[in-house]
């Protein structure tokens, strides 16, 4: 499918816009996440996505809020050097990563206080203040982050995707937090290939068929990268799923997809994680 498929009326040509902005400034994945394996290994890591879910759902923030706490998280780790005296440790990392995201996204903060009593170390309001000066300087203040989120609405516009395919491709979108294979992928991709799965999920093999070309010319480097992506995702989700099909759960989860943490809770039977304290988590890394 040529560029003469983007142009039509309405609101498409301004998501086709959106995406190819985005795709100047981040075609490929953020290189220093490639390599944050080497610094948190993954059961810890998982640890952490679990505690900003659960918290974030406590506080009935979007899981789009969820999501960019775990992505100011990664970054953090990544720039920093964990066993420097100056590493504020996962816990209190995760804590002021949920408030910046919040700052971003929510008309309604958690207050100081309230995060104050969510570590399982005593914290004053004067600590999370300068945790949080803290972990901006070694993001630079770059908080103006693309997320396979902000893609994936502009590509429900292009694609017109249906309410079903778009409940489930968010579900990945939320699920894929949680992977360390994800990293390797720019947001773009992932996006898209969630969108992708979805259809093949739900039998839209139209869409499918017609856009599949579409989203690797503008969300990925090829079309065996986009499948690739897609098949990390589909591993996943199958991982996590397939057991809850079998127990008769299907309805629930097509149904309320709302966020990753109800449905990890009903796969898993434990959608709850007791915080690590900072230093103990440090000493994990």
């Amino acid at each position: 499918m040529g560029d003469a498929g983007l142009s039509v009326p309405g609101a498409r040509p301004q998501a086709c816009a959106m995406v190819e902005q985005i795709r100047a400034c981040q075609t490929q994945p953020d290189p220093y996440l490639r390599t944050l394996h080497y610094k948190l290994p993954p059961a810890e890591r998982e640890k952490v996505v679990e505690f900003i879910a659960q918290v974030c759902e406590d506080f009935g923030h979007l899981a789009q809020t969820a999501g960019l706490a775990v992505t100011y998280f990664d970054r953090y780790c990544s720039r920093t050097q964990l066993d420097s005296p100056a590493f504020i440790g996962f816990e209190l990392a995760a804590i002021i990563c949920i408030l910046i995201a919040a700052k971003f996204l929510e008309t309604r903060m958690p207050a100081i206080d309230e995060l104050c009593t969510l570590s399982a170390k005593p914290r004053t309001r004067t600590t999370l203040k300068a945790a949080e000066m803290h972990v901006l300087n070694e993001l630079g203040w770059d908080l103006h982050v693309t997320t396979p989120h902000i893609v994936l609405e502009q590509l429900f516009i292009i694609a017109a995707a249906s309410p079903l395919c778009k409940k489930r491709a968010e579900l990945l979108i939320d699920m894929s937090y949680h992977l360390y294979k994800i990293l390797d992928y720019s947001p773009l991709t992932v996006a898209a290939a969630a969108l992708l799965l979805s259809w093949n999920q739900y039998g839209d093999t139209q869409s499918e068929a017609k856009y599949t070309e579409l989203l690797a010319q503008r969300c990925a480097p090829d079309l065996s990268v986009l499948f690739q992506c897609k098949h990390v995702l589909e591993t996943y989700f199958n991982e996590v799923f397939r057991p809850a099909v079998q127990k008769g759960a299907e309805k629930h989860m097509c149904e309320s997809p709302v966020s990753i943490f109800d449905d990890l809770g009903m796969a898993d039977g434990d959608a709850h994680f007791t915080p690590v304290a900072a230093n103990d988590a440090s000493s994990k890394a």
